[in-house]
């Protein structure tokens, strides 16, 4: 964007480049997110200018948009602001959107479908709910340590010691299966969800460089 420029002079420039350009919606999405339409671009916060972005790029209804890291740097209630666009706005109108993302947390309550890249290499991809439903932590008691080995074929992909337990990720958890394998007599194992976080952190690991 050039620095000089406005968020209503640039919104005028790129409606020349459109054969469709809706600047009333412009208008309307600078004002709901708060963004001062005759300050020079460059005097604008980062999620103000990530504002202008997205209302530019929604402005000639597109059917496909690709978002790279759309909420890298902004506060929590831009976050919010930029996802309840998405969903408000797009899922509505049925346009497709592609997007990368380190906020896992926002894109778990939008997203219908989910790729996780490690080292480059894509690891998973798959819908949401299928994802969700899959994925499970089991929480042994120490004392049941050596039946964690039971759950091979529930698929592991973690184990980790959280002093008085050892809680193992499972990638292919099914109910009856995981029923026939518990120890007979036992209280245990615990079984619970995970967040999309927890699952990309079990699937690449903690570390950094895994990222």
């Amino acid at each position: 964007m050039p620095p000089a420029m406005s968020p209503r002079q640039i919104a005028r420039f790129c409606s020349r480049l459109y054969p469709r350009w809706n600047a009333a919606g412009v208008e309307a999405r600078l004002k709901r997110f708060g963004v001062p339409r005759d300050t020079p671009f460059g005097r604008l916060s980062k999620g103000q200018k990530g504002h202008v972005s997205l209302a530019l790029a929604l402005a000639f209804g597109p059917r496909t948009l690709v978002l790279d890291d759309p909420t890298l740097g902004l506060d929590a209630v831009a976050r919010k602001s930029v996802f309840e666009e998405l969903i408000g706005e797009l899922a509505d109108r049925g346009t497709t959107v592609f997007m990368t993302t380190h906020d896992l947390a926002g894109v778990e309550k939008i997203a219908d479908r989910v790729a996780v890249l490690r080292r480059g290499k894509l690891v998973l991809d798959e819908e949401m709910e299928t994802l969700k439903r899959r994925f499970r932590r089991v929480s042994f008691p120490r004392s049941q340590e050596a039946d964690a080995s039971r759950l091979e074929a529930l698929a592991p992909v973690a184990v980790a010691s959280r002093g008085w337990a050892v809680e193992t990720v499972v990638s292919e958890y099914d109910e009856e299966r995981f029923t026939a394998l518990r120890p007979a007599g036992s209280e245990g194992p615990e079984v619970s969800a995970l967040t999309l976080e927890e699952i990309f952190i079990a699937l690449t690991g903690e570390g950094e460089e895994d990222r």
